[in-house]
């Protein structure tokens, strides 16, 4: 049995940058991507606790792909979202101990810096997460990812006059009919402007894009 996206949408909805809607429908995508790769199952304690954590490595990716990309600065503070999941300080610090080095999590403990321990353990799983969403969400392709990212940012206004306030589709570049929910709007805006987004000088960011190629990596804190 997989953790369900809904059971953590508050996590998420702790650590948003933008006011659209969009930056929730990668999310849910993009856990959607990681039940594929089997990062969600529960059948221990252990296993359940750790696919929790890893809704905040990818609260960590997308903060910093956003630092990179659209100059919004990544804090680093998800401490104060644990509340919204199950996992406990005694599970953080249980996690931690299997995880990190024994010097590392004695010195936090000792500051009882908690924030600091999420932030490390779940640097841990950045490379297993990041391999899930280029094989699922990018469908092997690091730059159908990186589309993927600026998407949540969108805001084209000819784009949004294209819907009414039924948010049915009224342009012929899109498919005719009425989308489900805000986030088929958002698939579409992928499928339609992904070349956009990679080719024009506008959207694209030299830095992001090496950062999402090369297998990301931690940004200086501010």
């Amino acid at each position: 049995m997989s953790i369900r996206f809904e059971d953590l949408k508050d996590v998420f909805k702790q650590n948003l940058i933008w006011e659209g809607p969009y930056e929730m429908c990668w999310y849910e995508i993009a856990w959607e991507a990681l039940r594929k790769e089997n990062l969600l199952e529960e059948h221990s304690s252990f296993e359940f606790s750790l696919a929790q954590l890893r809704s905040f490595t990818l609260i960590m990716l997308y903060s910093e792909f956003c630092q990179l990309q659209f100059q919004e600065v990544c804090f680093y503070d998800f401490y104060n979202s644990l509340g919204y999941s199950d996992v406990s300080d005694f599970d953080l610090a249980l996690m931690a101990g299997m995880l990190l080095d024994d010097d590392v999590v004695k010195e936090h403990l000792q500051s009882n810096d908690y924030n600091q321990i999420l932030i490390d353990v779940a640097d841990t799983m950045r490379d297993e997460v990041l391999n899930a969403l280029v094989k699922h969400m990018g469908e092997g392709s690091e730059s159908l990812l990186y589309a993927s990212m600026v998407a949540t940012n969108w805001q084209d206004i000819e784009l949004d006059d294209e819907f009414d306030m039924d948010n049915e589709i009224e342009s012929d570049l899109i498919e005719s009919g009425s989308p489900d929910d805000v986030c088929e709007k958002y698939k579409q805006i992928i499928n339609i402007y992904g070349e956009d987004i990679l080719s024009a000088d506008d959207f694209n960011s030299a830095e992001a894009f090496n950062w999402l190629s090369s297998g990301t990596y931690r940004l200086e804190e501010y």
